[in-house]
């Protein structure tokens, strides 16, 4: 009977001790899990609100299992740190059977080694007197601790709807001149994407700019660092380009084609822009050169021809090259228009596609930093959501039996931003043709396109 005595006595003192540690537990994650709970949610009211920046949805669930774990171990060393004694457990007891005490006293017989009549009937009336652990300790109510769900709750409904968030924005600008001999005049266009609203320049020699078109000139020569800052409710960018001013005696090559491509026959045009220069050299590369300062040519055989220009003063000479890509008639011939090509975002845009030659195969790119899952498209008239304001520039790719032709249309999607306000909304300026900016050529395909008789945008 002795060893029942210390047995139930054991059993109860692991239930006290394990019910004791799950309520301790309840009440660490009560405490530190509703205002974890609190935080989060007034975190996201003030975000949606606009009076803080940072968001901490994504750590909801983080910061609570955080908390939970941290309950949990802090229960387990109290409850295993503690000495529970038999008084307690007695008390327990007591209580069900109505304030008796034979149990304290059985079981500390039982631990001296009692024996006897006396120290039997006490064991036996202790023992029917305690029948089970299970209904002398009872589980703890919840009370209070219903909070501990709640705050879970808001945790796993912050996470699993996060707010919309504004992403950086990207800077990206074209330059007319990154070289050339002083004083050298430049025209800075941004072409940023993303919700903008200060659009900031240095340009690296101490004048500061701002503004979406900005002009400036260098007056000495040297190698300065031009910047462009965007910033925007989702942070800020930069992006810079080096401006390489030469002395301001130095002949300086440079030109332009048009057009750049086209079927044979193909007649060109040409335009120095070329500074400082006394005579001009230059070769088609195709047999035939000339000493005129704005030639004409014609290509009357397929290929790609690689032009000079040597531009020649007494101080030396400067030599620039551009590409003119002259094609057969079956070869492929990229070509496209959009419409519309301005709107507010979200900014949903058709595209037709004006190749001509042998095309087995197109591929675009709609060059959108912020596209979700189709950052191009294989179609040949395919549509594209621009879902933020910026400067969009098409690249399209016709592939055809073993040739491949190019065509890119800088700047040539403008969307604005919704909003109305700051450096991001509005007309954004066109680049000029020398930064690449080109426009759809009429085709024989044109008519009954997917434009129908619209004109040329």
């Amino acid at each position: 009977m002795k060893e029942e005595i210390l047995d139930l006595y054991h059993r109860l003192q692991r239930r006290f001790r394990w019910i004791r540690g799950v309520d301790l537990l309840f009440e660490l994650s009560f405490i530190l899990s509703l205002p974890i709970g609190a935080l989060l949610l007034f975190n996201r009211l003030f975000y949606e609100w606009g009076w803080v920046e940072a968001e901490l949805s994504s750590w909801a669930v983080v910061f609570m299992a955080g908390g939970l774990f941290f309950s949990l171990l802090l229960s387990l060393v109290i409850t295993f740190s503690q000495r529970i004694s038999r008084a307690e457990i007695a008390f327990l007891v007591d209580r069900v059977v109505g304030g008796e005490e034979r149990f304290l006293s059985a079981v500390e017989m039982a631990q001296t080694g009692g024996e006897g009549v006396f120290h039997s009937l006490l064991f036996a009336d202790a023992s029917r007197l305690s029948i089970t652990p299970r209904k002398i300790i009872h589980w703890p109510r919840m009370g209070y601790r219903w909070g501990t769900g709640l705050s879970l709750g808001v945790a796993i409904l912050l996470n699993a709807y996060p707010p919309e968030k504004t992403p950086p924005p990207v800077a990206l600008f074209s330059v007319s001149s990154q070289r050339g001999p002083a004083p050298l005049p430049i025209e800075c266009i941004s072409h940023h994407q993303g919700v903008v609203e200060k659009v900031e320049w240095s340009f690296g020699d101490g004048e500061k700019k701002s503004g979406i078109k900005v002009a400036h000139q260098y007056d000495r020569p040297g190698v300065y660092r031009l910047r462009l800052t965007v910033s925007g409710p989702g942070g800020k960018s930069i992006n810079e380009k080096k401006i390489d001013v030469l002395p301001a005696r130095n002949p300086f090559s440079q030109f332009e084609i048009e057009p750049n491509k086209g079927r044979a026959p193909l007649s060109i045009t040409t335009k120095n822009l070329s500074r400082n220069g006394h005579e001009y050299q230059w070769d088609f590369r195709d047999g035939s050169c000339s000493k005129e300062k704005n030639p004409t040519h014609l290509y009357s055989q397929p290929g790609s021809y690689k032009i000079t220009l040597i531009t020649t003063n007494e101080w030396g000479k400067h030599e620039s090259e551009e590409t003119v890509l002259v094609l057969g008639p079956d070869a492929p011939l990229s070509d496209f228009r959009a419409f519309p090509r301005s709107g507010e975002a979200p900014l949903l845009v058709s595209f037709e596609n004006l190749s001509t030659g042998n095309i087995e195969s197109s591929e675009w790119d709609f060059g959108d930093l912020f596209a979700v899952g189709k950052e191009g498209s294989n179609e040949r008239n395919p549509e594209h959501l621009f879902r933020f304001p910026g400067t969009y520039t098409i690249n399209l790719i016709s592939h055809g039996p073993g040739e491949t032709d190019v065509e890119i249309k800088k700047a040539y999607i403008q969307v604005g931003n919704s909003s109305g306000g700051g450096g991001g909304s509005g007309t954004i300026p066109q680049p000029n043709a020398k930064q690449g900016e080109t426009t759809a050529k009429k085709s024989g395909g044109e008519e009954g396109g997917l434009f129908g008789n619209r004109s040329q945008p």
